[in-house]
């Protein structure tokens, strides 16, 4: 079976294009050679020992006629689904495919950088269903993807069809909070693919979290930020997917997932959406995850105005501040132009050091940080930040000179 699909340009994804009729749900797999099956108590693993579909690696330590790959597979698929469970998420549905009711996951070889595929009922034959790639890597240093992770993040494509079971879950947040629960299942795994993505989001961090463009590869990365979301605690993550059910089961328009995101945070966190990614934003640098800058400046003794800028809606400019050599403190001004304000923070001394607080003038429209360094290292290390914490972007203008 072919899966040229158009969610397969990304290593492991969900499928989202919903045939136009019955007579065009994708059949289940089928091997040329015979099939074989491995039943646990929540998955059924369907391989074939011999063929092109059969596992890279056949070797079999406890010579139960099983492969390594398959019992490690069904291993790594229990764990994760013992552990989203633990943690609030709603069971996968039943399907009326397979030998049983039971979660089908199928292994074939996928095309070359597709690593596993989930379709949603709404494609699928029979009911929800996993393909995992033949020839993953089962080592916790994965350079062909990760075996452990990639069924972790398919299994919670599956949790979450729980919740939306026609696949109408904004793809930015299905790939980005699935990347993020695929690394808390398996942390010690190190999947060069995994951290690719997660590098892909933090050289352009100027780009909107839903930014879905290029295959959604930036969703992927905005895994940084699910992971933020879920320590926050109480259920947050899980509470966001069930909002989206309440959303189904209303005939509200789910869209982009911000307004339900909104709602649970200010339910569950104790604060907006807003904040959380003013929050997330500001966690980023002082974490030394070293997101990349959208421009720098240059401070001297004379004010300098930059040009208008647009900080995009759930998007971040880290902005470094050089400071001349005898420099004694340091005067931003930040102002906005259409539009609320951004979020600002002005940080000193580096990813560790002290945040200058600011005050409102000009009507609450200008945000004025000023502040005499207390050592060379502040002198030497001044990020500005500037958020759009909402959907929408805002404009804004920066102010600065050295003092």
């Amino acid at each position: 079976m072919k899966y040229a699909l158009a969610a397969a340009v990304a290593a492991s994804a969900i499928v989202f294009a919903v045939p136009a009729s019955a007579a065009t749900l994708i059949p289940r797999p089928t091997y040329k050679t015979a099939e074989a099956t491995v039943a646990s108590p929540w998955i059924v693993v369907h391989y074939t020992r011999t063929g092109p579909d059969h596992p890279r690696f056949m070797k079999d330590d406890n010579h139960n006629g099983v492969p390594n790959y398959i019992e490690k597979l069904a291993a790594a698929a229990n764990k994760a689904w013992l552990w989203y469970a633990h943690n609030g998420f709603k069971g996968p549905l039943p399907d009326s495919a397979g030998p049983d009711a039971k979660l089908d996951i199928y292994v074939k070889a996928l095309p070359p950088g597709v690593f596993g595929v989930t379709l949603p009922t709404t494609v699928a034959e029979g009911g929800s269903f996993i393909v995992i790639d033949n020839q993953l890597d089962m080592a916790h240093l994965a350079v062909h993807g990760s075996l452990q992770q990639t069924i972790a993040h398919e299994l919670f494509h599956e949790f979450q069809l729980s919740y939306v079971p026609d696949g109408g879950i904004p793809h930015w947040a299905a790939e980005g909070s699935a990347l993020a629960m695929q690394t808390y299942v398996y942390p010690q795994v190190v999947d060069a693919a995994t951290f690719s993505y997660l590098d892909t989001w933090l050289n352009q961090p100027w780009r909107s979290l839903f930014d879905e463009s290029g295959g959604c590869v930036h969703c992927y990365g905005g895994a940084l930020f699910w992971r933020f979301l879920f320590g926050l605690g109480n259920h947050v993550v899980s509470e966001y997917f069930g909002r989206l059910y309440g959303y189904e089961l209303a005939h509200r328009p789910i869209l982009l997932g911000l307004q339900p995101l909104d709602e649970i945070l200010q339910k569950r966190a104790h604060g907006s959406l807003y904040s959380a990614y003013t929050r997330f934003s500001y966690d980023i640098y002082r974490s030394g995850y070293k997101p990349a800058a959208l421009y720098k400046l240059t401070a001297s003794p004379s004010i300098a105005t930059t040009r208008t800028r647009v900080v995009r809606g759930l998007s971040t400019h880290y902005i470094p501040i050089a400071m001349p050599a005898g420099a004694k403190g340091i005067g931003i001004g930040v102002a906005a132009g259409s539009g609320p304000n951004p979020e600002v923070k002005v940080v000193v001394g580096g990813p560790k050091g002290r945040v200058i607080e600011g005050v409102l003038r000009q009507k609450g429209k200008l945000q004025y940080f000023v502040s005499n360094f207390r050592n060379a290292k502040e002198r030497e290390h001044v990020m500005l930040i500037v958020t759009s914490g909402r959907q929408i972007g805002t404009d804004y203008k920066v102010a600065y000179q050295s003092l």
